[in-house]
């Protein structure tokens, strides 16, 4: 199997660097030469195409999308080199490509010992094989799933706004698109992409500024339609909410393709704008078969087990929800590209990865079909963040910081919670990210309290780096959540307010792809985590980190614990006499930077470590029954932690 190797194409990697003596060397065999010269050309070739294909973004695989997606990402490639944007990704391949390398070893390593055919590996497809009867008894074809998706949705109510735009070759958003217009999709735009390389793509592009009163709006009319076949509807975004309609055509004794026919027609009616809608057994296969006859169309999974399983044979590893960019690069290294691929491959995967449990139901169409509201209870952080052209002026900055903080204390007066760790969100000029954090003794939701507390923690951080430096994104986040609608945290409040919950859906941010993905990518996060923790630099890290915990062991006193707000884990510090909010907080950012230092920037979940504190800070609207089916039951894949622990 060839491996990702450092891509030493010049244009590509302007800094000076050896190009391996064995291209240039006099070899005494020179066909062995030859081959060696070929081996690293094709090594290149591959290196440059994996940094190509992550230049395009995660949301390179949208519908309506240009065929030759090779083509688009050789020109994003191009009308990217040299940025700053370029450099920060290129860093984050070659990381990634290491990473991949040291997996692959391990694989190589672990593989030696199960010959195919021996004893060994005869016990280990047992292992997987019962693992996959046992996962066929969870199948549950019984119920109705829809995933109703919006077509373009902004781009849609913008040309209902503007009907000059039709036809034309536009996108929504300044700077970056939140999403663009099926002509300009066939020229490679895609949200989730930066102005200037989508002009690139599309030199007639038409870039129309985002109108967020009018996507609320029209989300609200959506809503209340879907509302009417599922009171429980699940509202995953503005655009896009998954419906069980199995109560609803159980009482007006109709079929799951009539009432989705129907609900489109209502939602064109109604509002102008179209819907794909995906009918399925299941919540995944219902997201998979809602893009596969945009826009304007529908699509029904048979509820058979053989109909299931024939469709996902075929289908690319990218296509299922909760598989990303890093997983998928992941599996194209074990040479696993489909579906189909994971029970050729299972023995491998089994043996080389913590837990296939994901990847097996996914080759199995196997997934929840329980639709519900999300609680307020999994809400673990409110925040806002601003994006501008990358500044190094201080009034600029926290004039953008004020913004932000106004912002989350309507959010949280709105939303009804309350703070004590108050995190300022930056990005350099440079596309690298950091958080600084400061706990606080008292519950905070005012503007002016959390503005002068992120202003200080920039001015610390200005300080310590000797002057300002150019940043291009600034914000304000809170954790440590107090929800006043509790009975403990609301009392009279809570008594006397009126249901919010359609208004926060209804309010939310238009979100580009990569937000969507960190709502429902957990297997993903889990693959970053088990990559890293294959790579050689984290054994060494954990080396030393290991032997730091070892010497302290006996020191252990009564513990201080703090939330992280990048892991979301509650970090243990212990009391001592020295301990003052000054060296809690010095501590809490020495923990931070250890987690986005470990791991790329993009909703990845670090494993909580703690730090030595004596190291120096780095500061409705029809009566329809209730679903009564029971909640599927929970996989130990509920947690990153738990998900990986499992078999260890």
């Amino acid at each position: 199997m060839s491996r990702f190797h450092r891509d030493r194409d010049i244009d590509a990697f302007d800094a000076t660097k050896d190009i391996t003596a064995a291209k240039f060397q006099k070899s005494p065999n020179k066909k062995q030469s030859e081959q060696t010269v070929a081996k690293n050309d094709a090594q290149d070739e591959e290196a440059l195409a994996s940094l190509r294909r992550r230049m395009a973004g995660p949301s390179s695989a949208k519908a309506g999308l240009a065929t030759d997606q090779d083509e688009i990402n050789r020109k994003i490639y191009e009308a990217s080199k040299g940025s700053k944007y370029f450099e920060n990704e290129k860093r984050s391949d070659e990381r990634t490509t290491r990473q991949v390398n040291d997996l692959l070893a391990k694989r190589d390593a672990i593989m030696k010992n199960y010959p195919e055919g021996g004893d060994a590996w005869i016990a280990a497809e047992k292992r997987v094989d019962e693992q996959i009867m046992e996962l066929e008894t969870q199948r549950d074809l019984s119920r109705i799933i829809l995933h109703a998706d919006m077509d373009m949705f902004y781009a849609a109510v913008e040309l209902k706004r503007d009907p000059s735009l039709k036809g034309k070759a536009f996108g929504v958003g300044s700077g970056v698109l939140v999403t663009a217009s099926y002509e300009a999709r066939q020229f490679g735009c895609r949200s989730g992409m930066a102005t200037h390389v989508a002009q690139a793509l599309c030199p007639h592009l038409i870039v129309v500024k985002n109108n967020m009163s009018s996507y609320v709006e029209a989300s609200q009319v959506v809503m209340a339609i879907f509302e009417t076949y599922d009171p429980h509807y699940a509202q995953m975004s503005l655009d896009e909410a998954y419906l069980d309609i199995t109560p609803y055509c159980e009482m007006n004794d109709t079929t799951a393709d009539a009432v989705v026919t129907e609900l489109r027609e209502r939602v064109q009616k109604e509002t102008g704008l179209t819907v794909s809608v995906g009918i399925a057994p299941n919540k995944m296969l219902a997201k998979i078969s809602s893009d596969r006859n945009k826009p304007n169309g529908q699509f029904r999974v048979e509820p058979s087990h053989n109909f299931i399983v024939d469709l996902m044979h075929d289908l690319p590893c990218r296509k299922i929800p909760g598989i990303g960019r890093v997983t998928e690069r992941i599996l194209a290294s074990l040479g696993v590209l489909t579906c189909g691929d994971v029970a050729k491959s299972r023995v491998m995967l089994s043996l080389t990865l913590p837990d296939i449990e994901f990847l097996l139901k996914a080759y199995l169409g196997i997934h929840s079909n329980v639709v519900e509201p999300s609680k307020r209870g999994e809400r673990k952080s409110v925040g806002r963040e601003h994006t501008f052209r990358p500044t190094k002026d201080v009034a600029e900055l926290k004039e953008f910081l004020r913004q932000s903080a106004e912002q989350v204390a309507k959010d949280l007066e709105r939303l009804d919670y309350r703070g004590k760790t108050i995190t300022l969100t930056c990005k350099l000029d440079t596309f690298q990210r950091f958080t600084r954090a400061k706990t606080v003794t008292s519950y905070l939701y005012k503007a002016e309290d959390l503005f002068a507390v992120v202003s200080k923690l920039l001015d610390i951080e200005i300080e310590q780096r000797n002057g300002p430096v150019s940043m291009r994104l600034i914000g304000v986040r809170i954790t440590g959540l107090k929800d006043l609608r509790e009975p403990e945290g609301g009392g009279i409040k809570r008594l006397f307010e009126k249901s919010k919950s359609s208004s926060e859906h209804s309010n939310k941010k238009p979100r580009h792809d990569e937000e969507e993905a960190k709502d429902e990518d957990v297997f993903e996060q889990a693959m970053k985590k088990a990559l890293v923790e294959s790579s050689q630099e984290y054994k060494e890290q954990s080396a030393i980190a290991n032997d730091t915990f070892e010497d302290k062991k006996e020191e252990k006193k009564d513990l201080v614990e703090m939330e992280c707000p990048v892991c979301q884990e509650m970090i243990p510090y212990p009391r001592d006499q020295e301990v003052s909010e000054v060296r809690l907080n010095a501590f809490l950012n020495q923990h931070i930077d250890i987690c986005l230092n470990k791991f790329e920037v993009g909703g990845n979940k670090p494993e909580p470590q703690a730090v030595p504190s004596n190291q120096p800070a780095n500061t409705k609207k029809t009566n329809i029954p209730v679903n009564k089916h029971k909640k599927a039951k929970k996989t130990n894949t509920s947690t990153i932690d738990a998900f990986f622990h499992r078999n260890a």
